[in-house]
């Protein structure tokens, strides 16, 4: 099979270098390959990492221009039979230098790495070499962690880094130190130096000094994650500016590479599988370049993602079925530089948890409770508090906090770490799992907290492998199973199968005689439960769960098409919100037989009180069609409502894909998103 890949090199100058690209996962099995580029070259590609059961890094030797971007194909290599590994000379003709010292000031103290307790070589292949440092900042409370990928015959070495605060022995739960720096025998190349804050580097005492940040805040579990190339200058003199390599050094001071397949992820992509398609012709490419330029400070905002506090708004650009499709579909390599400075704000919001220079293990600690993210804030719910004394809240330290079940969302972590294997990215996944792991078990949540939690965890079921999948699995089981023992749903006799109904102001549903607010249930939260449902069930193993999920699927979803929508005047209106009638409460005073019972049709129409309609499609609305999508793709052709269904998303799509990218983001949740009727 003919696999095509476009490789990128974002510098200005011009580079030797490994280009990884990732495949979808068993798509290609040989350990060696050719790239045949658009010109005839041959190339060499290695395989390398498996990344759990979703894409395999494949790692291509390119030699390019400026800002040259090569086309060419994947294909069966003519000689197999290649060199192993080999360090640059550059790299290993002073050891010493390649050693990472973090050290801080805190209350005038100085501190740094005493001693590295952890050295180990995470993966190899015949193209490169990842290696990973941990070690305790003497007793400051402080971990520096450090990877470092080699590439064979390359003198510019990956760099990830990360420096959390997370001490047991410390009750306060946000502290400030006075300045915080990494030291280096090599020159450190670190990406969006300028936008972070971080000061160039300067040559002290024969070492690099990297001053990160002055003055910064953490709270418990919150580090400075580092992103960068380490450059391996030769020792000798006088220096021969004119080698090769001395060009690509002075391009991995700039700027990576980065290599894309073109197609391949079609079925393959993330939880759903399907590639985002939209019609719209505009310039697809980011403004991030220009924000690269602006001075800025570590914790300002991000240009992907969620906000600070992600509950701020409802509509945020991580928020969709999945991401990723300007790398995926439009080939930009881009998104990829861009989504690693974005990803990096999970390292402020409190998830990295410590344990006496370890990860700290769930397990240990059964009377620990999280709740978005943190340590849950009742001393009654979670008697352990992990050694402090407060409710963690990041908005005084870093203006950063966790993500609450309602908001949570890391499409394009998932993104960015299915497309690049980032040790850094892998790194926030397991720490995220680490907290979910300890959330209180049998709760049931929000519509769209069911919905946005079970569309992570099932992603993260993708790309992460060993233990970690069995602890998915087991959190995946536990949200199915409390949302099937606890829907309103599972006792209707009606076609309104709902998980659940509230009663508040801001639902808009009131009593006619009363202006008083009327239990009702929201159309798209229940839109987005279908979104983070029909995830798990792409991922989840035969069995209980999977069929508890299938029917929570099913009945959800054909309550959306019959109920969420409404025919008046030639077009179809959409619902927000709609009234759930209870037995002997005003109104509509329904017996208990009634209940799930739907509207009768006469209250459904503009201006009524028992519905809150759209003037328009679009908004939230937007966020209740992929739910009719899941709906048509699992129910047979013969089910009586799929006429129905198909013709309320002909009138939004009109037998067409999406007209822009963020719509479909959205609607790539099912393989077919129009219906021509």
């Amino acid at each position: 099979m003919l696999l095509a890949a476009k490789l990128s090199n974002l510098s200005e100058y011009a580079r030797r270098s490994w280009c990884p690209v990732a495949v979808p996962e068993g798509l290609l099995t040989d350990r060696e390959l050719d790239f045949i580029t658009e010109r005839g070259q041959r190339l060499r590609a290695v395989r390398g990492e498996d990344l759990g059961a979703h894409s395999t890094m494949y790692r291509v030797r390119a030699t390019f221009a400026p800002k040259e971007h090569i086309l060419g194909n994947f294909e069966q290599a003519q000689d197999p039979v290649r060199p192993g590994f080999r360090f640059h000379p550059w790299c290993v003709d002073d050891p010493r230098a390649l050693v990472t010292q973090a050290s801080l000031v805190l209350a005038g103290k100085y501190y740094s790495v005493d001693e590295w307790t952890v050295l180990r070589q995470e993966s190899e292949s015949p193209a490169h070499q990842t290696w990973y440092l941990r070690g305790i900042l003497g007793d400051s409370g402080f971990l520096a962690e450090f990877w470092l990928t080699f590439t064979s015959e390359s003198p510019v070495v990956d760099f990830r880094g990360l420096i959390t605060w997370s001490d047991r022995s410390d009750s306060r739960d946000d502290l400030f130190v006075d300045a915080i720096a990494l030291e280096t025998g090599e020159l450190l190349s670190l990406d969006y130096r300028r936008r972070n804050g971080h000061a160039e580097p300067q040559w002290v005492n024969g070492r690099w000094l990297n001053l990160l940040a002055g003055r910064i805040g953490f709270i418990d579990g919150s580090g400075i994650p580092l992103h960068g190339r380490m450059l391996c200058w030769p020792q000798v003199k006088p220096l021969d500016y004119m080698h090769p390599d001395i060009s690509t050094l002075l391009a991995g001071w700039q700027a990576p590479v980065y290599g894309l397949l073109r197609g391949g992820w079609e079925g393959r992509w993330l939880a759903h599988g399907n590639v985002p398609s939209w019609r719209e012709k505009r310039d697809e490419s980011s403004s991030f370049g220009a924000v690269l330029l602006e001075k800025g400070q570590l914790y300002d905002p991000r240009s992907l993602g969620l906000a600070g506090s992600p509950g701020i708004t409802g509509d945020q650009e991580d928020f969709a079925a999945s991401k990723g499709s300007r790398a995926i579909r439009v080939g930009d390599a881009n998104y990829l530089y861009e989504a690693a400075h974005a990803i990096q704000q999970d390292a402020f919001r409190g998830m990295g948890h410590y344990e006496k220079g370890e990860a700290l293990d769930p397990g240990a600690h059964s009377e620990w409770i999280s709740w978005s993210g943190y340590t849950h804030w009742s001393h009654g719910v979670s008697p352990d508090r992990l050694g402090k004394l407060g409710a963690v809240d990041g908005r005084r330290a870093t203006g950063w906090i966790g993500y609450d079940d309602q908001h949570r969302s890391q499409n394009n972590l998932a993104a960015y770490y299915a497309l690049t294997g980032d040790p850094l990215a892998r790194t926030f996944l397991e720490q995220h799992l680490r907290t979910d792991r300890a959330m209180i078990p049998d709760r049931m949540g929000a519509p769209r907290a069911v919905g946005r939690l079970l569309l992570t965890w099932a992603n993260m079921h993708r790309l992460l492998g060993g233990e970690a999948r069995g602890h998915l699995y087991g959190l995946m089981a536990d949200k199915i199973s409390a949302v099937f023992s606890q829907w309103a749903g599972g006792s209707s006799r009606g076609s309104v199968r709902i998980i659940t109904y509230g009663t508040n102001a801001r639902m808009g549903i009131t009593d006619p005689s009363t202006g008083e607010p009327i239990p009702a249930w929201s159309c798209w939260e229940h839109g987005l439960a279908c979104v983070g449902l029909y995830a798990a069930l792409k991922v989840l193993p035969p069995g209980n769960a999977r069929d508890q999920c299938y029917h929570l699927l099913l009945g959800i979803s054909r309550s959306l098409v019959k109920h969420a929508v409404f025919y008046q005047a030639g077009e179809w209106v959409w619902c927000d919100t709609v009234h759930y009638p209870l037995p002997d409460q005003p109104p509509l005073q329904i017996s208990d037989r009634d209940i799930g019972m739907p509207l009768p049709s006469g209250l459904y129409k503009r201006g009524s009180t028992y519905v809150n309609e759209r003037d328009d499609f679009g908004g939230i609305a937007n966020w209740i069609l992929p739910a009719m999508l899941i709906f048509l793709e699992i129910i047979p052709e013969t089910d009586p409502d799929r006429l129905l269904g198909e013709s309320i998303v002909y009138s939004v799509t009109g037998g067409k894909t999406a007209y822009d990218r963020r719509t479909a983001e959205w609607w790539a949740v099912a393989r077919r998103s129009t219906y021509a009727l």
